[in-house]
């Protein structure tokens, strides 16, 4: 019985990993990149539909502007909701416009005040959970 157990287990484990390892970004990281425009590239944020809500942080400076960009595979503007916080949780920006209740491919925003900040993936509405984020900046 143990055996079956264990034999059960590890085929789950394997099919989970599996599925995980199918998001390649590889072949839309450049695509996603060159959509900052003049901006400089910061960083790139793997996005692999493991869950409905992601996030992660990075550290802002005064006076620079920021552009964050979200690209799947197949959607011009995916229907993914991206949010930008503050240190303290508070939302500054959205990549969705509420008035023609459309979602925009990315997120603008000058720093007011070098700290850290939260950007948030909510994948509920998306048909592609696999998908990449970049971060520019400039001056």
């Amino acid at each position: 019985m143990k055996k079956i157990i264990l034999l059960t287990i590890l085929s789950v484990g394997l099919f989970v990993s599996e599925a995980v390892a199918q998001c390649n970004t590889d072949p839309i990281a450049d695509k996603c990149a060159s959509k900052l425009g003049d901006f400089t590239f910061l960083k790139t944020y793997k996005i692999d539909g493991t869950k409905d809500k992601i996030e992660y942080s990075y550290v802002f400076s005064k006076d620079t502007q920021y552009l964050l960009m979200y690209c799947d595979q197949g959607n011009e503007t995916p229907k993914v909701l991206v949010k930008l916080f503050d240190g303290t949780r508070k939302e500054l920006a959205s990549n969705f416009d509420k008035k023609n209740s459309k979602y925009l491919p990315g997120i603008g925003y000058k720093c007011t005040a070098t700290g850290i900040y939260y950007m948030t993936f909510e994948l509920a509405e998306a048909a592609d959970k696999c998908g990449i984020s970049v971060l520019g900046f400039k001056k």
